[in-house]
């Protein structure tokens, strides 16, 4: 089952391809930076390759940059967020199913928030004994860490993905509110999305941290949606805000608030709770207890190791 985390970084470069070329342009050195025109046109192509392989491919997401009538590079982007020995052979099919469907340069780009997972997928590939490849990858040690400050000059999918590639250094509270700032920026279903999953991400520390920032009164989100929603959130103690039972000010609405909370936190560390303990978990009405429950719940091994141990 593919991570809320794993979606979203694909979400963020399919729903604005054009930031991922700017980011191209900027980064890479050599052939794929040379590859890849200034102005290039992009646009997003089917990520199936099985038509011109034995087995059924899916890439996570295939590109097309285009100068003119010329098409210049076709490129795999994969979300990797662990070591998977058997991609080191998917990836160069990858690689030769969409040169030989495009007819034009391909490769394969490689997204991953953490540095072990990182080194692994730059290694280089032999195909064979005159042939190799390589994949581009983009991590925490070469994506630009976006601050608040730097929003407006990198724009909210570059900003968003830096948030999320540097999720697992120990400062990336500044680069998660710089994450909710440009969040801030889309429309009300993206914005509570992408707040829910940021949010997720933080620890009791990195919250404290982010509270400060916000106390600070630096920086200032523009839309009353989200001035409420994480500002109460947050104020809470809540990893997501999620609207429902804040609004209410209830008991019984807080509780069930908390509940979806800690749902939603389960969900974006990859856990998906079977029926059973879902039921579980939206009939509590002890706050204290989801308290509990949500701070645990950020490095539970387990959803049933999370109930059990608070039974």
């Amino acid at each position: 089952m593919l991570s809320p985390t794993h979606e979203i970084l694909v979400d963020l470069i399919r729903a604005q391809p054009t930031a991922l070329r700017d980011l191209i342009r900027q980064l890479a050195e050599g052939p794929l930076q040379a590859a890849v025109p200034a102005l290039a046109r992009v646009d997003v192509a089917d990520s199936s390759l099985s038509q011109l392989a034995p087995t059924e491919l899916r890439a996570d997401l295939v590109l097309r940059f285009s100068e003119g009538e010329r098409l210049a590079l076709a490129l795999v982007v994969e979300v990797q967020l662990k070591v998977d020995p058997t991609k080191r052979f998917t990836w160069p099919l990858y690689e030769a199913a969409l040169r030989a469907r495009e007819r034009c340069p391909a490769a394969v780009l490689v997204l991953t928030p953490r540095r072990s997972v990182a080194r692994w997928a730059a290694e280089p590939i032999q195909v064979g004994p005159l042939s190799r490849t390589q994949a581009w990858v983009l991590g925490p040690d070469n994506f630009p860490r976006i601050a608040p400050d730097d929003v407006n000059r990198y724009g909210p999918t570059q900003t968003l993905l830096s948030a999320f590639l540097h999720k697992h250094d120990p400062d990336a509270s500044e680069l998660l509110y710089a994450g909710l700032l440009a969040a801030d920026t889309l429309d009300e279903d993206r914005a509570s999305l992408y707040h829910d999953l940021l949010l997720a991400n933080l620890d009791q520390v990195a919250r404290a941290a982010l509270e400060a920032f916000m106390e600070k009164g630096a920086y200032e989100f523009q839309s009353e949606f989200l001035k409420k929603y994480i500002a109460q959130g947050l104020a809470e103690g809540l990893a997501e805000g999620t609207a429902k039972g804040k609004a209410e000010g209830k008991a019984e609405g807080k509780a069930e608030g908390k509940a979806d909370a800690l749902l939603t936190i389960l969900t974006a560390r990859g856990f998906e709770p079977d029926d059973e303990q879902r039921r579980r978990i939206t009939a509590l009405n002890d706050q204290a207890r989801l308290d509990r429950l949500i701070a645990r719940a950020l490095t539970a091994d387990s959803v049933e190791a999370l109930l059990t141990a608070d039974a």
